[in-house]
């Protein structure tokens, strides 16, 4: 998103530590069909046409949710008719009209900001027991939450607890791929593609890691892999965000996932998993995702940097990483960290 997510809101996301880099509201499918040839220029016309007597026939509601359900139809309508391009800046239009915030004028922001303020009361309470209930050591979805989330549901949406009892109203993972997939561009699909897929399970929660590292390597090599087939992408900005997100997770781990002995000389390894594995595989777990890095990416930059920390301490690793990065990241992509950091 994440991940994000995801597409993240921005304000709301905050307490993840991880915010929305949506890039600016690109031209509208209107304004680009002006640049088309003749022909396609007034198919464009028409289908404008269309679309005001629609709107006039099926004007927007007034419940938000309905709003929700009601931009999902327009937006279908919309990508019948558009080339791959406007479709492109079709969706970057609508994930700027679904999560921009304006915090002085919040009657401006977006829709999906506008509904997470009006599910405030459940979101603020979201860990409470009214919406979970422990069952044979597990938490459970009560009633209430599985009614709430089935009202959510019935127009692609979802509460989405991002970790440490934070809970968002957010399309589902795969709410955008359905929707834009088949209309858009290569590139722009493969992006909906990966978030699809890795939107679905949250990465990381209370400082831990809550996905398995080989799953952490594989959004690693996810990221890489765009970042290499589509150079010229305008979701570039946000594909290497998600990519330098996680592979600094695998090269330096989080406050309550380390990937360093406590003292920082060395990398964790099987070692520390005790004799016949009496503390876990967590050493071992570790070292194999960095493993199929190398096996799986041999040529790309997170393989590169596996080799290159492999036997140095924790401030020697991130003096190396730094500098490798400085050298071979694309500079419009990457901004430094300051020496000594």
């Amino acid at each position: 998103m994440q991940r994000l997510l995801l597409i993240c809101l921005p304000l709301l996301f905050a307490a993840c530590g991880r915010q929305d880099d949506t890039p600016p509201p690109a031209a509208s499918v209107a304004a680009s069909a002006v640049s088309e040839p003749a022909p396609a220029a007034a198919s464009m016309a028409s289908a404008a046409s269309t679309e005001t007597i629609q709107a006039e026939e099926d004007p927007m509601p007034a419940d938000l949710l309905k709003q929700f359900e009601w931009h999902t139809e327009r937006i279908k309508r919309e990508l019948a008719s558009a080339s791959p391009k406007q479709a492109d800046n079709l969706y970057d239009e609508y994930v700027a009209l679904l999560t921009t915030y304006n915090e002085n004028r919040p009657s401006e922001s977006g829709l999906l900001v506008k509904i997470n303020d009006r599910e405030s009361t459940v979101l603020d309470n979201f860990c409470s027991e009214q919406y979970w209930v422990e069952k044979a050591g597990k938490l459970e979805e009560t009633e209430a939450l599985k009614t709430l989330q089935r009202k959510m549901s019935a127009v692609g949406l979802e509460y989405w607890d991002v970790g440490e009892c934070t809970a968002i109203v957010r399309p589902k993972a795969d709410y955008y791929l359905k929707l834009f997939g088949p209309a858009v561009s290569p590139d722009t699909r493969r992006f909906l593609e990966i978030e699809a897929r890795q939107d679905k399970e949250l990465a990381t929660n209370d400082a831990s890691l809550s996905i398995l590292w080989q799953e952490l390597a594989e959004r690693v090599l996810e990221w890489e892999d765009f970042l290499q087939r589509h150079p010229g992408s305008r979701l570039s900005r946000k594909a290497f965000d998600e990519y330098l997100f996680y592979q600094n997770i695998l090269l330096f781990g989080l406050d309550n996932t380390p990937t360093y002995s406590d003292d920082g000389t060395r990398l964790l390894s099987a070692a520390d998993d005790g004799e016949n594995g009496e503390n876990g595989t967590y050493g071992r777990d570790y070292q194999a995702a960095r493993q199929k890095i190398v096996k799986q990416g041999p040529d790309g930059d997170t393989a590169k940097l596996v080799v290159l920390t492999q036997t140095l301490n924790y401030d020697q690793a991130k003096k190396a990483v730094n500098e490798y990065r400085r050298k071979h990241f694309d500079s419009t992509l990457y901004s430094a960290e300051p020496e000594g950091v």
